[in-house]
């Protein structure tokens, strides 16, 4: 047992300490521990298409729902997406959406309507902390999160597939 503790804290530290965390009480969600703190080692802007504009280097959604609101506001094929983020410590591929709420206010952000199993994460921008994970809501495999944001937050939305079998297509409500 020690030995195994060893080589998980020697590979933490070759890692940048990107898997489970034993020791940050605060990154707990749904019986899981997690430490999503990493830093970007290339941050090179990107060229637009005319050229000369920069598109932000860390823009890591795949889709902008601008401040819409509403079911069904967003939605897409998980299958098309990376596997940056698990939350709950999944395999499985996400569609990450931007949203920026055009009032101050408390919105649930849902995955109901997803037709597989979703496991739901906010976080506040690219980079930022997790404001919530939730995997199954309401005894149901669609995943949810009420959060008090201010108008102009700009949060990233990620509709996670809870494993790789379950990535499909994908709807999110924030209401």
């Amino acid at each position: 047992m020690r030995q195994s503790r060893q080589i998980a804290s020697v590979m933490a530290a070759l890692l940048g300490a990107c898997g489970p965390s034993e020791s940050d009480e605060s990154q707990k969600f749904d019986g899981f521990e997690w430490n999503h703190e990493w830093s970007a080692t290339i941050d090179t802007a990107v060229r637009a298409a005319d050229g000369d504009s920069e598109v932000a280097p860390d823009a890591c959604w795949d889709v902008d729902l601008g401040s819409a609101t509403g079911a069904g506001v967003g939605s897409g094929d998980q299958a098309e997406g990376a596997n940056r983020y698990d939350c709950n410590g999944g395999t499985g591929r996400e569609l990450v959406f931007r949203w920026r709420p055009s009032v101050d206010g408390r919105f649930t952000i849902s995955t109901f309507g997803s037709p597989s199993d979703t496991v739901l994460e906010v976080r506040s921008g690219c980079e930022g902390p997790s404001l919530g994970c939730n995997d199954d809501a309401g005894g149901s495999l669609a995943s949810q999160l009420v959060l008090t944001l201010d108008a102009g937050d700009e949060i990233v939305v990620i509709a996670d597939s809870y494993s790789a079998s379950d990535e499909d297509f994908v709807v999110v409500n924030i209401e």
